[in-house]
Formats: C-alpha cells, sequence, structure tokens
C-alpha cells in the first residue's frame, strides 16, 4: 500500500473514532474488524461483531483476552508497539494473529489513541492482508530461488542489451560461475563485451548469433572463449532474445564443451587407432553386415583364407569359407550375434583351395546409436594347437599332479566296471570326495602350497583302498573313487571311515600345521544309478549334502534326498519369521576361572523354538543362516540380547563378568559390522570390556589380511576376541600375533580324549604352553569329568567351560548357579 493510502486510511479511521456520536453505530455495523485495547494492561475492551466474526471468538469471550494473546509477538514487542500507537509515533502496524481455531492470519493494523468515557484507550482497525503477505512472499521466494539459480548455475550466464542489428552494446549482468570461470571479477565483466574474451578469428560468430537473434529470436553456436590468464575455454553458447523496457536484451547460456570436444578428439583417434589395427592385426577379422554379406576385410584374413577383397565383396561368408558340414553351427553362430550376443566357439573352416582350417572365431556385434549395424568375425588360426592337444589327450590317461586317473580316463574305467557288473550281477559303489575349505588353502598359503596338500590328499586316499579300488582326481580338490563287487553298504561305511579317520592327522606345510576335513558322497550302481554319468552326478550330490553341514562327514544319495531339500526350504522359510515372532532365546554355559573356581564368565547360545517343529538344533539352522544371508540379522540380535542380558545382572548386583559371543564370517564381512557393535554396546550402556566376541580358527587363517583391520576396529573399541575351537584348524604362530586375540579356547575334541588318547593329551598341554608363552588366556571347552578338570589344573589353564559346571541354561537359572558358586 502506497504512503498516501495509509496516511487516508488512518486519518480516517481516527476521526471515526472521535465522533463519539456516531461512534456507537459505526463500531456495531462495520465490516471492519475493531478492537478498543487498553494499552496499560493490553485487554481487549470492546470488540464489534467483525471483530468476532474474524476471529472465531463471541464478544464476551474476546473481551476476557488480551491482544498478547491474539498478537504472535512477544508480549515486551507488542507493549513497545502499543506504546508507539499511544504517543502516535507509529499508526500502521502489520503483525500475525491467530485465530480461535489456532490459524495464523497477517493483518495491517491502523491503531491510534481515543478517549472513551474518561478512559485512555486504543482503537485498532484491522484488515486481513494474509493473501497479499502471501503473494508477496511467494514473489520474494520466486526472486531469491531466481538468485540462486543464476548464481549457483554450473555454467556462464550474461545479460546483454542488444543494438537495434541484435549485436550486444553492453552488459546487464553476469552470474557468479561467469566471473569464476573466465578469471575477472565481475566488475570488469560488466564493463566488457564479447569480443573482450574472444579472438579474432572466432569473433564472426558474435556477427552470425546477433543475424539469428534478430531472424529466429534464438541461437545456439560453439565460440572460443579466452580467460584472464589466456586459457582457451570452447563453449556452446544457447542465447535468447526477449524485450524488456522497450530493449532488445539477450541471455546467452555458455557451456564448457572441453570434455566433449577431448571425447570427439579421442573418438576420431580411436577409429585412426581401429583402423590401424585393423589393417595391421595379426588376427584374420572380417566386417560384416547383419546379414552376413562381406563389408571388409584385412591382410591377416586374405593371408590365412587366400582370397581379396575384390574378390569376395558382398558375398555371404557362410558360402565362401564354411564346410558343407559346418553350414547349420555358422547359421546359428550369425543368428546368436544378430540379436546382440557375443559368439566364443572353436570350429573348422575352409581356405580358397578348400584345405581346412581349425580356428578359434570370436563374433560379436557393431553397434552404433545403440542400434547393430553389422559383425566383427575374428578368426586365430588353432590348427597346431589342435593338433597338440589331440595327442596330449590321445596319450594322457593321468593327472599330473597327483598320478591319479584323470576325469576322462576315470570315466572309461567306469563304464567298463558297470559293463562287468551288469554281465555278474554285482554291485559297485562310488565315493565322491571333496576337500572342505581347501580355497582358502590356496588363497592363504599359496598355490605351491595347496598343490603338496592336493598330493598328500592322494596318498591318504589310496593307502585306505585295496588293489582292485580305482581312484581319479575329477577336479580341482575333488577325487573319486570306485570300489567293486560290494557285498552291502557296511563294506563301503568302514572304507569311508577309514578314508576320514585319516585326516585326524595334522598336514604340515612350510612352517603351518593344520588340519582339513574331508566330505564325502556315495552312490551305489545299480540302485542309485546305471550309468556312468549318473552315478557321479548322484554321489556329487550327495557330498555336496555333506559339505552343506559345514563338512567332515559323509551322506548317501537316497531317493529321498529331495526330502532333506524339502526340510531346508521349510527352515529357510521359517527363519524369515523366527526373529519376529520371537522364537528365538539364548542360553547361557558358565566359564569358571580354574584358581578361583568362580564364574567369570559366559558363552551366549541360540537356541530356537519352533510353534510347530519345537526345537530346531543350532547345527542345523545356523549354516543355512549362513548361507542364506540371514546370519546378519540373527547375529545383531544375539549381540544385543547378550549384552543386555550381561548389563541386566550388573544392575542386579552381581560381579561383572564377560559375555561370549560367537561371530560368524559372514559377520566380519559386513558392511558395517563394526558400527554394529559400536551401536550395540551404547544401546546396553555395557563396558566393552565385558564383551568377548568368538571368532573360529579357520575365519581366523582365511583371508587374513582382510580380517585384520577388522579385528583391529573391534580391539579398538575395547572387545575382547578370542579363538574358538583352537587347535582344529590351522592358524601360524605369527598370525596369532596379528589377530589381535587375548585368549584361545580349546576345543572339545581335545579335551574329551584326555589321558585316553595321548596325541591329543601332548596337544592339549603344547596349546597352554604356547598361550602362556604368547600371553594368553586359556579356556577348555567340553569339560566333563573330575579326572579332566584336575588335569587341566596341573597344566595351569586358566579357565574351563563344560557340562562337569554345568549345560548351557535359560538366564534365570544362570543367576542360580552364580548365586551358588559365590556363596561357597
Amino acid at each position: 500500500m502506497a504512503i498516501d493510502q495509509t496516511c487516508d486510511k488512518y486519518d480516517y479511521c481516527k476521526s471515526l473514532f472521535k465522533e463519539e456520536k456516531i461512534y456507537k453505530s459505526l463500531f456495531e455495523n462495520n465490516h471492519a474488524v475493531m478492537l478498543l485495547i487498553n494499552p496499560e494492561t493490553a485487554a481487549i475492551v470492546d470488540a464489534n461483531p467483525a471483530a468476532c466474526s474474524f476471529y472465531g471468538y463471541s464478544r464476551s469471550e474476546l473481551i476476557t483476552k488480551k491482544i498478547t494473546e491474539i498478537n504472535t509477538l512477544s508480549q515486551e514487542e507488542v507493549f513497545e508497539e502499543m506504546s508507539k500507537a499511544k504517543l502516535e509515533n507509529k499508526n500502521h502496524f502489520t503483525f500475525p494473529h491467530r485465530l480461535a481455531n489456532g490459524e495464523l492470519r497477517y493483518v495491517e493494523v491502523y491503531s491510534g489513541p481515543i478517549d472513551i468515557n474518561n478512559k485512555k484507550l486504543l482503537y485498532s482497525i484491522i484488515f486481513d492482508i494474509s493473501e497479499k503477505q502471501e503473494a508477496l512472499n511467494s514473489l520474494e521466494e520466486s526472486e531469491k530461488k531466481f538468485k540462486q539459480l543464476f548464481n549457483n548455475a554450473n555454467d556462464v550466464i550474461f545479460f546483454y542489451e542488444l543494438r537495434d542489428d541484435c549485436m550486444p552494446s553492453g552488459v546487464i549482468d553476469v552470474n557468479d560461475y561467469a566471473f569464476e570461470k573466465l578469471g575477472y571479477t565481475k566488475e570488469e565483466l560488466l564493463l566488457m563485451l564479447p569480443r573482450d574474451t574472444i579472438d579474432g578469428e572466432n569473433y564472426r560468430n558474435i556477427t552470425k548469433m546477433a543475424k539469428e537473434l534478430c531472424e529466429k529470436g534464438d541461437s545456439t553456436l560453439e565460440m572460443i572463449h579466452m580467460s584472464k590468464d589466456g586459457t582457451t575455454i570452447p563453449f556452446e553458447t544457447k542465447s535468447h532474445l526477449f524485450m524488456f523496457n522497450n530493449k532488445k536484451v539477450a541471455i546467452s547460456i555458455a557451456r564448457d564443451i572441453s570434455n566433449r570436444k577431448k571425447r570427439e578428439h579421442e573418438l576420431r583417434l580411436q577409429k585412426s587407432y581401429f583402423q590401424e589395427l585393423f589393417k595391421n592385426s595379426p588376427e584374420a577379422i572380417a566386417i560384416l553386415d547383419n546379414n552376413d554379406k562381406i563389408i571388409d576385410i584385412n591382410k591377416a584374413f586374405s593371408d590365412l583364407f587366400s582370397y581379396s577383397i575384390d574378390e569376395i565383396r558382398d558375398a555371404f561368408i557362410n558360402d565362401i569359407i564354411v564346410p558343407n558340414d559346418h553350414r547349420e553351427e555358422a547359421s546359428d553362430n550369425t543368428k546368436k550375434v544378430t540379436t546382440g550376443d557375443v559368439v566364443r566357439v572353436e570350429s573348422i573352416r575352409k581356405n580358397k583351395e578348400g584345405r581346412l582350417i581349425d580356428v578359434d572365431i570370436l563374433g560379436y556385434p557393431i553397434v552404433h546409436d545403440g542400434k547393430q549395424v553389422g559383425i566383427y568375425a575374428i578368426y586365430r588360426d588353432i590348427t597346431g594347437e589342435k593338433l597338440r592337444e589331440r595327442k596330449i589327450k590321445n596319450l594322457a590317461i593321468r593327472d599330473s599332479l597327483t598320478g591319479l586317473y584323470n576325469r576322462s580316463s576315470f570315466v572309461d574305467r567306469l563304464n567298463l566296471e558297470i559293463e562287468k557288473a551288469k554281465e555278474n550281477r554285482q554291485n559297485l559303489a562310488i565315493m565322491f570326495i571333496d576337500v572342505d575349505g581347501f580355497k582358502s588353502i590356496n588363497d592363504n598359503l599359496g598355490h605351491v602350497s595347496g598343490d603338496k596338500v592336493l598330493r598328500i590328499v592322494s596318498r591318504r586316499i589310496k593307502k585306505c583302498l585295496s588293489r582292485d579300488d580305482i581312484v581319479g582326481r575329477v577336479g580341482g580338490d575333488e577325487f573319486i573313487v570306485l570300489s567293486s563287487n560290494i557285498k552291502d553298504s557296511h563294506e563301503i561305511v568302514r572304507k569311508t571311515k577309514k578314508i576320514m579317520s585319516r585326516f585326524e592327522k595334522p598336514i604340515y606345510i612350510k612352517e603351518y600345521k593344520f588340519y582339513i576335513t574331508i566330505s564325502i558322497g556315495i552312490a551305489f550302481y545299480p540302485i542309485n544309478g546305471q550309468h556312468s554319468e549318473a552315478l557321479i552326478k548322484n554321489a556329487d550330490v550327495a557330498m555336496y549334502r555333506a559339505k552343506e553341514y559345514s563338512g567332515n562327514r559323509y551322506e548317501f544319495y537316497t531317493s529321498n534326498l529331495h526330502e532333506k531339500i524339502k526340510e531346508e526350504f521349510i527352515i529357510v522359510n521359517a527363519l524369515r519369521k523366527a526373529q519376529e515372532r520371537g522364537e528365538f532365546s539364548l542360553y547361557y554355559q558358565p566359564i569358571v576361572d580354574l584358581q578361583t573356581d568362580r564364574i567369570v564368565g559366559a558363552e551366549a547360545l541360540i537356541r530356537w523354538k519352533h510353534p510347530k517343529y519345537g526345537y530346531i538344533p543350532p547345527s542345523k539352522f545356523i549354516p543355512i543362516a549362513e548361507s542364506r544371508g540371514f546370519i546378519g540379522t540373527v547375529g545383531k540380535w544375539v549381540l544385543k540380547e547378550a549384552c543386555l542380558q550381561n548389563k541386566k545382572w550388573q544392575s542386579l548386583g552381581f560381579d561383572p563378568i564377560f559375555i561370549a559371543v560367537n561371530i560368524s564370517v559372514k559377520q566380519l564381512e559386513q558392511e558395517g559390522f563394526i558400527d554394529i557393535v559400536k551401536e550395540t554396546l551404547k544401546e546396553t550402556e555395557l563396558d566393552p570390556k565385558y564383551l568377548e566376541l568368538e571368532i573360529t580358527e579357520s575365519i581366523s587363517i582365511e583371508n587374513v589380511k582382510d580380517r585384520l583391520s577388522v579385528l583391529s576396529k573391534l580391539r579398538d573399541l575395547g572387545v575382547r576376541l578370542s579363538i574358538d575351537d583352537f587347535g582344529t584348524g590351522f592358524s601360524s604362530l605369527s598370525q596369532l600375533n596379528k589377530l589381535c586375540i587375548s585368549k584361545l579356547k580349546i576345543d572339545r575334541s581335545f579335551i574329551s580324549d584326555i589321558n585316553i588318547d595321548s596325541n591329543n593329551t601332548v596337544i592339549v598341554s603344547t596349546i597352554i604352553a604356547i598361550a602362556k608363552k604368547l600371553k594368553l588366556n586359556v579356556v577348555a571347552e567340553g569339560v566333563e569329568t573330575r579326572e579332566q578338570l584336575d588335569y587341566l589344573n596341573m597344566e595351569k589353564c586358566d579357565m574351563v567351560q563344560g557340562y562337569f559346571y554345568s549345560p548351557p541354561v535359560p538366564p534365570d537359572q544362570f543367576e542360580n548357579l552364580v548365586r551358588d558358586c559365590n556363596e561357597r
């Protein structure tokens, strides 16, 4: 509103209230919102009907309120503004007022002093200007957004004033990016014209731009500008003509196309490189259209097939170099490539004289602008290679690494034995053997050491077999045994157990001493297959089933193997809802300090009770959780639940103990695992020193370099780390020092044979001695007898865990164990 309009409105309002004779009628009947206010107390003395309607209060409600309850300014600010109105220092105000329904409205208030019944009051006439205010706010926001867009754009933007011929006559404005890009200050650019940054050779583009602006109103040109330091920059400049205040004005948006120009240059170079590569390549290359018609060939193609380009241009390549008995195969390959596939095959082609040539063929589509326009056909002469392969294939029946039969010769022998068994009505057995975790041996010890392991494995298998048994190496770490004239399944079980027992002894490679396990799948002829392919396949299926249960076991192939697969399917689906339904719980097994005979820790062990299937053992669902991607979620729940329980015990006044939680290799590989541990400790308020994470020895050796960073960060958090099942893997002493651990847990398999198996007894003593030297604590797992406990005491083992003290129990029973222990 203009100042003179504001003053007129104020004078009118003032005169209106001073005419006391007509005041009451006008006050009651006026459509304008009117209030009378006591400036000393801010109380609303009176309000007209329009005010009641506007604010949404009755008159009786309004006159019980103060203007400070309606005005959203602070009380101090309201009194300050009323003081100005009272002294007539200010008569026009803009406020946000709050209506009875809570809505905020912007209002324009005209206010001044008035005497009524000898009382000094303020009259206020109020006009709703919310829509006007919103429009102003919207305009200001639009201007702000435009300014931000203008100045934050990643393009150079100029506003030019133009002459009648559309040539620039002056700069109106430039954005921030312009002077950043060109190196000038804004003040310098406002005094410059395009010719000042464009050299003479390119200046003709300015004239062209002016002509296009006059004719079409738009122009798009490439221009080279020179920055203040002399650097030249190519721009694509788009200009648009418009009228402003009856003057021609142009906006020019210039985008740096240096990268595009560089790519165009690179494409030209690539084209040149390709032409040279095509012409001089040692591989025979033909360029074809999508119908296999020859467009061009290189010199190597001419040399290989004895044709010149003039002889075969526009001919179909399959008619020229493909023998009759390979036409169908060649046609199929062409169809694949024309549908976008890349084809790599070995086949036979013929030259001009009809000589057959073994070739390796690579065919792939030529694509331009997203559309296939032709085919590259590349031929490599492998006639000599194939001849050598055929000689080697005819001679080789043995695996070069182990001296066992290779797959091909083993299958040949198996086929012969099947024919004999069929004729004599005998049974055969196939044992498919795989080394568990062999990849980690190659990854960590190298392929040379891996090969040594495979030779040791082959020797151990052979020592367990009879003279009539046939053994072969059919894959990297896969072996297969054929036993003929089997009387019953017990015979093959004895042989299988004999083989597996051989691997209870450690393997020594370099400074490493470790144990490996094998998984064996067994299939019988004729009940599990009457052909070699079926027998091997079914034995392989059974082997993989054994491996799914963490290996180190054997499985028979059975016709109901699909029942096991069905069981796994049921477990997978049940796992999806188990945590949500609260089916998981944690049991705790005490860890006892041998010196004090007190409980100093507990291992948290997950239990799963399904409403339909009852308790499902961890040995059954944990491997599935790991292989199907559930272990991260389950492990996170176990970690938090265990920490919460330990904190609860501390809150109940129990002496602080550590809680041990098993960690899967999948969790260590999980992105953000460190953050999960950190957040869990923060949420549960558990001191990190009371949390111990147990990793298996196999985890510690696999990809040890990748694990060190994670383990180091866990240690830096204050969390303790221990190696579980120690003695069953293959850790070196040097690696133990690197793994940031503070404790070893001796595997229960060694403890159970103390004073029974002298080797295991020595191993336990050795592990304890090594740990002492490395300043590591030792926990013996699986302690069940007084004799075992006495031996461990004698060897000065630090801690023990096992059924001698207690099986894993629920939290309340564990609390009773701690109380009983503390009272002793």
